[in-house]
């Protein structure tokens, strides 16, 4: 199982493991610790969790490409660039191209585009 963390809407954390989830959150200057236990019950019951400037999300796997939407609190995995633009394309009225957008990957790191954040993901 696979953990991915949204902070403060910009930034895209993964671990493999909950306890590293628990470790990482717990580390953060928050007055409120959450455990492994309730982040892994929480996560079977709700699609995401919403704990201070995070999201938490959990997936089986992941491919190459993370997708958020912050307007729906949901994620995908996508394989390839173009995969990407027809997603886009389908949640919105227009998108870049594939080029545009893996010029824009390798240059940011992550891509924002309206209420989506769009990040290779490198193991």
């Amino acid at each position: 199982m696979y953990y991915i963390i949204i902070k403060d809407n910009k930034d895209i954390i993964i671990f493999k493991n909950c306890r590293s989830v628990e470790k990482y959150i717990n580390s953060l200057d928050y007055k409120e610790y959450i455990s492994h236990t309730s982040i892994s019950r929480r996560l079977r019951n709700e699609n995401v969790i919403n704990f201070k400037d995070l999201q938490i999300y959990s997936s089986e796997s992941l491919n190459k490409y993370i997708v958020v939407d912050k307007e729906s609190q949901t994620i995908c995995f996508l394989e390839n660039l173009r995969s990407i633009e027809e997603h886009i394309k389908e949640t919105q009225t227009n998108s870049p191209s594939y080029i545009t957008l893996s010029r824009r990957l390798k240059e940011e790191g992550i891509i924002y585009i309206k209420h989506l954040l769009i990040k290779e993901i490198k193991e």
